[in-house]
Order: structure tokens, then sequence, then C-alpha cells
């Protein structure tokens, strides 16, 4: 198999064997086009992704197993701080032949029209790797269970503060009073 990253996530099935005869291995190196998460937290586009697939053949179509391990780049919600996140993308599904997704949507399965079906001799596994992806990708990644972000006063990150750090501050609103006290003590 050639090395270079394809820039889809089309699968070549003519090698997977007839059902009940084994199973084929294999994997594809796909280049991302777009980033793979949020703008917070992604896997970046341009990214190369090494995905393994087991496939074979079952009664209804292809049973593909696929897994990859990559990882995701961004910020902490809190704090700021850049962070990488581990990802391990972990999943199988059928994609049905067309006469049985068929049968299966004649029969009255309402989910049946949205089955990944197998296209002439190829499979495109693009949906299925991103659905099975984007789920595992926090919303509002943290850098660690405990950060307690950044200092509301200096905006600098807890983390990098010594124990005990305040600043003397004054309520806005009581700020005219303060020259009102001195002028008091003054006297």
């Amino acid at each position: 198999m050639d090395s270079s990253p394809q820039s889809h996530f089309r699968v070549d099935i003519k090698r997977v064997p007839p059902a009940n005869k084994g199973m084929i291995d294999t994997h594809m190196r796909v280049r991302l086009a777009t980033l793979l998460g949020t703008e917070v937290l992604a896997v970046p586009a341009g990214e190369v992704l090494d995905i393994s697939l087991q496939m074979q053949e079952v009664d209804q179509g292809i049973l593909v197993h696929f897994s990859c391990r990559t990882k995701a780049v961004g910020q902490c919600c809190r704090c700021l701080e850049d962070i990488v996140f581990p990802l391990d993308v972990d999943d199988s599904i059928i994609y049905f032949y067309r006469d049985e997704r068929q049968r299966l949507i004649d029969q009255g399965d309402d989910e049946a029209e949205d089955y990944p079906i197998v296209d002439s001799d190829t499979i495109t596994i693009e949906d299925e790797f991103i659905d099975a992806a984007i789920p595992l990708i926090p919303y509002q990644p943290l850098c660690s269970a405990d950060c307690r972000g950044l200092c509301p006063e200096c905006g600098e990150a807890f983390r990098h503060l010594p124990p005990g750090h305040t600043h003397d501050s004054i309520d806005p609103r009581f700020a005219a009073l303060k020259g009102l006290f001195k002028d008091e003590n003054e006297r």
C-alpha cells in the first residue's frame, strides 16, 4: 500500500474475503482537509491520520472496524494555556449492500435510510470516522481538572502566581470616598 497520505477516506474493498472466510487487516493514511473538532480544541487541518482497518463481509454488507490514535490541540478554557489532548478513535460499523438496505427500508426500518452503503468496490468512512471522533473531543477542555483559571485582576494564570496572590483594589463605586476620608484624617 502506498504510504503517501490520501485526501479522501475511500477504502477499496475488492480484497475483502467472502462471508465466513475471514477478514482483512489494512491501514490508510489520510490528510485532513479541515479541522476535526471545535475552534477551542481540534485535530488541525493538514494533519495526517494513520487509520487501521479490519474488514469482513457479513450477510448485510461489509463490517468495518477502524481505529486511529491522534491528538487534538487547543487551549484550556479556564487559563488559556496550550494543551494537547490524546484522541483514540475506535468504532465498528456495517456498510450495507444497496439491496439489503432497501429491503430494510421496505420492512419499515425508519433508520435504514441513513445507513452507510457499499458503493461498488469502495466504501467511504469519512462521515462515520467524524461521528466517532467528535464526541471524544471535550467541548470545554481543561489543562487539568483542578485548573483555577486566570486572576480576574491581572489576568495571569493562577498556576504561575504565588500562593495567596491578591490585589489591593477598591470598589470603583467607593473610589471617590477614599479621597474624602484622607481629607478628614489630615485635619
